[in-house]
């Protein structure tokens, strides 16, 4: 059987996707809905946790359909500025959609954050790094056999591409990591992550 991939992006809250993605003339605050109208996960980044703006979680679940979901990426950052409580209560208030914790920490640092993530009492998959070939993707593994998901991988794609290039960029991740059901989530502008999620669908993914 071949494993699925299910490509995402990093955090729906891109103003440079507005008249791309997003119809110009919608409301900022109708961003997640339409997102998760077309994709069926997101990974939340640091930077939504470190906004002056705390997180409403609530209004998140709200906006997304019962199968959608989240997965937190956990940085030292994170725990800086923000108290442990503080993401205790956010976590919680999220966990019915929550996939799992993204550890993107130093290989020193594995066993204290994970041991913080595990504080949370929260059933969910923790992902630490792994090292994985030579392609330019950070990827994450997770221990956890009750569990369906696989391998994650995170990409920041700056430059344009064509399609040739993406394709050789899939394949490459997906020959790199385990799982029946993998997950890629983008950082790039709306075109790049549209293409990469056609790309993936006309490989069979």
């Amino acid at each position: 059987m071949c494993a699925s991939l299910q490509i995402g992006a990093v955090g729906w809250d891109h103003e440079d996707w507005q008249g791309v993605f997003y119809p110009s003339d919608m409301p900022h605050e109708w961003r997640l809905t339409y997102y998760a109208n077309e994709y069926r996960s997101v990974l939340i980044p640091e930077y939504y946790w470190l906004d002056d703006v705390a997180p409403v979680p609530s209004q998140w679940l709200a906006d997304v359909p019962e199968s959608f979901e989240f997965y937190c990426l956990i940085t030292k950052g994170l725990f800086q500025y923000r108290k442990l409580a503080q993401i205790d209560e956010v976590i919680g208030d999220l966990s019915e959609k929550l996939g799992g914790f993204i550890l993107d920490v130093a290989p020193k640092d594995i066993t204290e954050y994970s041991e913080k993530v595990e504080t949370f009492g929260i059933d969910k998959p923790i992902f630490r790094p792994r090292k994985v070939g030579a392609i330019d993707i950070n990827c994450y593994s997770s221990n956890a056999t009750a569990h369906q998901a696989g391998d994650i991988g995170i990409a920041k794609i700056n430059t344009s591409t064509d399609h040739r290039w993406l394709r050789h960029f899939i394949e490459q991740f997906m020959s790199n990591v385990a799982g029946e059901y993998r997950f890629l989530f983008i950082e790039a502008d709306y075109l790049i992550l549209r293409d990469a999620t056609t790309m993936a669908r006309l490989l069979g993914y």
